[in-house]
């Protein structure tokens, strides 16, 4: 395993998440449509507004850091011109843009995705920028292209969403040619932390957080995953994001919406819940808020 990765936000980010405030994301309506199980990623067009997810997904990829850990993904592949890829969860499609300007004129990039409305979009931005690349409907449980389709196959933050992440990943390995490399990244919401003084009750909250992912722990379950696909190679890290403004945490790791939807489940009071946001809201302005999630990158090579 590579050396763990921590990573800092920037001005920049800051700013990003002050022009995603103003469009309303940061709502608890929003934020339960995301993360409440059987709705949220799981299923985009079966939610009241679509558009909340499309500025979600801006939200998190124009954070500089993530974006960091995208290019070192694509390195690792070892994508290069010519090449065919996909990315299984393509959501707005900015991650076959960037892989359609690296394998080029010779190469083809596309992605699948269940979401007609993601979908729609994704062809707007690539019709937008003139990008040629393959946006499909599909279900990442039986992907709709045949085997031995692609020298690179990718995903990021969808197997904590799908049904059989075990599954979707033998999808992945099917349509992989022989030698070719295949990438999953994804949180492990345990991870999350957040310097506060009461640890029980972080602990109470954010375990009620991570019973509301369909597969929290599914960063950790990588290195397993891979190797009972029967993948060769298999190398595993870790990124580890750092976050020190506090508006930007409430949009990546959901901070308030955490502590509300945990006491509307009776795990913490209401008083506690609001004890537990004015303590990072009093930390922030102190200028001392700190908070951080870990994930996890696999890839291996088709055998």
């Amino acid at each position: 395993m590579r050396r763990n990765a921590a990573i800092c936000t920037r001005g920049s980010d800051r700013r990003v998440v002050a022009s995603r405030h103003r469009c309303g994301l940061a709502t608890h309506a929003c934020y339960r449509a995301i993360v409440t199980k059987g709705v949220g990623f799981q299923n985009v067009d079966g939610t009241a507004d679509a558009g909340s997810f499309v500025v979600y997904l801006d939200t998190v990829s124009s954070v500089a850091t993530v974006q960091a850990y995208k290019r070192r993904i694509l390195g690792a592949l070892g994508l290069r011109e010519g090449m065919r890829a996909l990315d299984v969860g393509c959501g707005t499609g900015d991650d076959v843009r960037a892989m359609a300007a690296i394998v080029g004129a010779s190469g083809a990039a596309a992605g699948v995705d269940v979401s007609e409305a993601l979908l729609d979009e994704a062809k707007k931005r690539a019709a937008g920028e003139g990008v040629s690349v393959e946006l499909r409907s599909g279900d990442a449980h039986a992907l709709p292209f045949p085997e031995s389709s692609f020298d690179v196959v990718r995903t990021e933050r969808v197997l904590q969403h799908v049904a059989d992440p075990a599954r979707v990943l033998d999808e992945m390995v099917r349509v992989a040619r022989v030698g070719g490399r295949i990438a999953a990244a994804e949180p492990d919401w345990q991870t999350l932390v957040v310097d506060a003084p009461d640890h029980r009750l972080v602990r109470r909250i954010f375990d009620a957080r991570c019973e509301r992912v369909r597969h929290a722990w599914i960063g950790r379950q990588l290195a397993a995953l891979f190797r009972d696909a029967k993948l060769a190679d298999v190398g595993v890290s870790a990124e580890t994001l750092i976050v020190t403004d506090l508006a930007l945490a409430n949009v990546l790791f959901e901070l308030r919406s955490a502590a509300k939807e945990a006491a509307a489940e009776g795990v913490v009071s209401e008083g506690e819940a609001a004890a537990f946001v004015a303590e990072l809201d009093s930390r922030a302005a102190a200028g001392r808020f700190f908070a951080s999630l870990t994930g996890f990158v696999a890839i291996g090579t088709r055998r």
